[in-house]
């Protein structure tokens, strides 16, 4: 009984290294990958087969022979290793079995028995990858080797009598304990390796959530010190440190909690842009934390520092280091995709404003062609229209490049109409639905061009005598829909192909335009439709619904 108790303690040693062993990087990388190279596997024979050694001193004497629990390292070598690492675990345990006792009564038989425990272990490793280290499964070898053991110490220790009551002695205990202690000794590193991926796990799920909170605020860079604070507050309360710092190259950009007794000499540490652990010197009270700096990147050049400070006690470094390169690596991602996004902004307003360029000058080329010809039969008629021309580019003017109301675009389109009406008179007709109170803001001349292309190319050339514009704005389910129609000869569908490609002639360049303008600004959120036949065109722009 005092046998069992002394190898059940020896046993719960060993158990409770092997948790703390499953904490080291390489035993975790090699209980969950299946491709290790030599010196992985040398690393960890020289682990475990240290673990037999350990085992040895802690065994106990009896009848001159050592009971111990040496082959729960060798064993779990192999399991875990393969064939390699449970052989050079079981020759490093083996063999210093037989130095610490050369012409021992069991030396050679213990030494024998190390090494074939090794390679049992390894023999199975493939078979117990497969399952997923199956406990049943490695209790039941463990017991055939502790039985082949054993066999080897029948064998090879002599005088026979002695070695028959040895084994009758220390069979039960060694069997039953050695093999439990197996199973749980590598479900204890299983369980060191979970916990410390579970822990990643919830390291890169705060990363995660932190970066999306801060997703709005870093959108505005490096320079905007309220947006930098609010990312700051996001990272303390969502997170356990105790104090976050950003900084650009030169100086501290903000600072909160902790991290606020911190100046601008800290930033030497960066020069490197390598990621660093640091304890500031001048403060006694900053010595319960430690500190850990990382590089901010844009375009693979250090264009800031981010700054965590926490307390010893609720970190440790490899965690912290883990936690701020995620975040730091997380906010060079989402400043280069913010200065992307401005980037683009710049290129859609060049863009929309070169297409804006085009189509004012269009619209006053054709107003004062419209004007010319009423200067001489009709002066007061003209008057009446340059003023209307000039009413419509007053305002035109207030919101240069801009986005304007339906009811300022539709003054365009009045303007415009009044012109063309003054000149057919009765053989154009206008009818408009317009619905009122529409909340919804348009590219300023956007309508007054498609209004244009109905009366020139399509009501003036109707076969009905009178040309017919009909204009409706209404708010539907899935956004606002303005249509514009005419009862003329339609459009070809070529050119209808040739207006979506862009690649239209300059009789229909305001249409063009319009189109292209729309889709700078709302991209999918806007269809732009034209459905013509041989009775009429109609032409709708649904604006959806964000």
């Amino acid at each position: 009984m005092e046998l069992f108790k002394n190898v059940l303690w020896n046993v719960s040693i060993i158990i409770i290294l092997g948790f703390f062993l499953a904490k080291t990087s390489i035993i975790r990388h090699m209980m969950i990958s299946w491709e290790t190279g030599l010196k992985e596997k040398m690393e960890v024979a020289v682990l475990l087969g240290g673990i037999g050694i350990v085992s040895t001193y802690m065994g106990v004497n009896i009848h001159g022979a050592i009971a111990n629990t040496r082959v729960i390292g060798v064993m779990s070598a192999g399991l875990i290793g393969g064939p390699v690492t449970g052989t050079v675990a079981g020759l490093i345990a083996g063999i210093h079995r037989y130095l610490i006792d050369v012409g021992g009564f069991t030396s050679v038989a213990c030494m024998v028995s190390t090494i074939i425990g090794g390679m049992t272990g390894g023999l199975f490793y493939h078979h117990l990858r497969r399952i997923r280290f199956y406990h049943c499964e490695i209790f039941f070898i463990t017991v055939f080797e502790e039985i082949l053991q054993m066999v080897i110490i029948l064998l090879f220790t002599k005088p026979f009598a002695d070695a028959l009551y040895l084994v009758k002695t220390i069979f039960v205990p060694m069997v039953l304990v050695n093999s439990t202690g197996v199973v749980l000794f590598i479900t204890m590193m299983e369980s060191g390796c979970n916990e410390q991926d579970q822990v990643n796990a919830r390291s890169v799920k705060d990363v995660f959530h932190i970066a999306q909170l801060c997703l709005p605020y870093l959108r505005k860079g490096l320079y905007d010190k309220k947006a930098l604070e609010k990312v700051s507050e996001i990272v303390i309360c969502n997170s356990s440190v105790s104090g976050v710092a950003i900084a650009d190259t030169s100086r501290i950009l903000t600072a909160s909690g902790i991290a606020v007794k911190l100046n601008d000499d800290y930033l030497k540490i960066q020069k490197s842009g390598l990621a660093k652990v640091f304890l500031p010197q001048n403060n006694k009270e900053n010595q319960k934390y430690f500190w850990f700096s990382t590089p901010i990147q844009k375009e693979n050049q250090i264009v800031g520092t981010l700054i965590l400070c926490s307390e010893k006690i609720r970190w440790n470094i490899e965690q912290m280091k883990e936690f701020a390169m995620g975040l730091s690596s997380i906010f060079s991602t989402q400043l280069e995709l913010s200065q992307l996004e401005y980037e683009q902004k710049l290129r859609k307003q060049a863009e929309y404003g070169a297409l804006q360029s085009q189509i004012n000058p269009h619209f006053l080329f054709n107003s004062i062609n419209t004007i010319s010809s009423f200067c001489r039969r009709d002066p007061d008629k003209a008057r009446e229209l340059l003023i209307a021309l000039a009413e419509c580019f007053r305002k035109s003017l207030n919101h240069p490049n801009a986005m304007v109301t339906i009811e300022e675009e539709m003054d365009h389109v009045h303007a415009y109409l009044k012109l063309e009406k003054a000149r057919f008179g009765d053989s154009l007709e206008i009818n408009e639905d317009i619905q009122e109170n529409l909340e919804v803001m348009i590219p300023s001349f956007s309508l007054q061009p498609i209004v244009e292309n109905a009366v020139k190319h399509g009501a003036r050339k109707s076969r009905e005598g009178t040309g017919k514009i009909w204009i409706t704005i209404k708010r539907k389910k899935q956004g606002v829909e303005i249509a514009v129609c005419d009862n003329g000869p339609g459009i070809e569908k070529e050119v209808i192909q040739k207006l979506y490609k862009g690649d239209i002639d300059s009789r229909h360049v305001g249409m063009q335009n319009v189109y292209h303008r729309l889709l700078s600004i709302y991209g999918n959120q806007c269809i732009f439709q034209i459905i013509s036949h041989e009775t009429g065109t109609k032409i709708s722009i649904k604006i959806l619904n964000d």
